[in-house]
């Protein structure tokens, strides 16, 4: 049964249900408030007639590197629509839906808004998904204990944990670090990962958090170097991840909503791949890739864009001797392919864009490595210097050499024994 079916048994299901006298299925409440119309769903009931948590329609449209990617509508849980004179009691847990219907069609959950602020919930739970955690979004809440932020998250509003003094623990699934709105002297902007380096001293996301922020084994490094993350307590820890029906996990390991939110599928390796491998750069519903049948069909998108190869995929694979990365792939995790056989060419894309700690490391027959970066490109690649700790000594690094994407002067491009023309790969 998919989640639609699911949705309307239990439309069904309310609906026949005998309310007292006082009580009446809210339905769907439409609030404007400038260009913004504002929801209530249909299926919330109480007897003093408080709606159900509002929320707001958005499109949305994602770019892969230079792939121009559909159109997406996303809800945004709002918790109260502005100027709506009763808001929603939230309870001590909640659950935020993976989806909300509206007129027949359904729509998922990409965000949250202003939604938790001054509220006593102790517990939210948040599906895959969301990608946007709004400023404000859990405002004094001084009642939250525990929060797992999903692998889909892209961006974190300013003063989203403000005051949750209770806030002992906040797990992060994905392994990219997401950016964050800070406050300088009453301007908003976003900082992430490309400012690594700068020192900030404004209103952040976890402006007075003093809890554990937890992020994803082999993701430590990224996250000490993102201005906002790494001015709090991190400790690794090992997240868990579902496997879709359909698919083998002992084959498969894991498959997540990557990098790129909706669009995108993070792969990890399997136990039958080729000596000389090419990782598709798009995966169909019912291909097989990888050496693994994927059966998948999400959210009714038939195609994935490969966007990222998570930690550890393709650690201690025996057999492959030639590497090609497809273009789309942006973050290459920690240890991903760490001992990988008797590698000895790699091909990295210009659409790289992170490339994490020991990541090819301890390939001894290691011998070429050529780079897609050029003089013209407009980017820098965050590359951990143990990338490449542990490949041969007689490696060579083919790229162009006035390319600004790296600095060939620090490690680890000036651990190479030579650097050499891209064009004479």
């Amino acid at each position: 049964m998919n989640t639609r079916h699911i949705l309307l048994a239990f439309a069904a299901f309310l609906s026949a249900l005998q309310f007292p006298a006082s009580a009446k299925v809210v339905e769907p409440i439409q609030t404007i408030a400038g260009d913004v119309t504002y929801y209530n769903s249909p299926y919330g009931y109480l007897e003093e007639m408080v709606p159900s948590p509002a929320y707001r329609i958005e499109t949305r449209k994602f770019n892969v590197s230079d792939l121009e990617m559909p159109e997406v509508k996303v809800a945004i849980i709002c918790g109260n629509a502005p100027n709506y004179e009763v808001g929603y009691p939230f309870p001590k847990e909640y659950n935020i839906p993976e989806y909300v219907e509206l007129d027949g069609e359904i729509y998922p959950t990409g965000g949250i808004g202003r939604c938790f602020a001054n509220s006593s919930v102790e517990s939210v739970g948040i599906p895959d998904g969301v990608m946007s955690i709004e400023a404000e979004a859990f405002l004094d809440a001084g009642e939250l204990k525990k929060l797992t932020l999903p692998a889909s998250l892209r961006s974190i509003g300013c003063d989203a944990f403000k005051g949750t003094a209770s806030l002992g623990e906040i797990y992060m699934r994905s392994v990219i670090p997401p950016v964050c709105e800070i406050k300088e002297n009453g301007k908003l902007r976003t900082i992430g990962l490309e400012n690594n380096g700068e020192e900030i001293k404004s209103d952040t996301p976890f402006e007075g958090f003093t809890g554990i922020v937890y992020v994803p084994k082999g993701s430590e490094w990224l996250y000490s170097q993102h201005p906002v993350f790494k001015k709090l307590r991190r400790l690794p820890y090992q997240p868990e991840f579902s496997t879709p029906s359909g698919v083998d996990p002992a084959v498969t390991g894991m498959f997540t909503l990557g990098y790129s939110g909706t669009f995108s599928l993070t792969v990890t390796g399997g136990s039958k791949l080729p000596m000389r491998m090419s990782i598709p750069s798009e995966i169909k519903s019912t291909d097989y890739a990888l050496g693994v049948r994927m059966d998948l069909n999400y959210k009714n998108f038939p195609n994935y864009i490969v966007t990222s190869i998570t930690n550890s995929a393709f650690q201690n694979y025996a057999e492959a001797t030639a590497l090609t990365l497809p273009q789309f792939v942006e973050f290459i995790g920690s240890r991903s392919f760490m001992n990988f056989g008797t590698i000895k060419s790699i091909v990295i894309p210009n659409s790289v864009r992170y490339i994490g700690s020991l990541a090819f490391a301890n390939n001894l027959k290691l011998e070429k490595v050529a780079l897609n970066f050029y003089d013209d490109d407009d980017f820098k690649v965050l590359c951990a210097p143990d990338a490449f700790e542990g490949i041969s000594e007689d490696a060579v690094l083919y790229v162009d050499r006035n390319t600004k994407a790296i600095d060939l002067t620090q490690a680890p491009w000036n651990k190479f024994k030579e650097v050499r023309d891209i064009t004479e790969y």
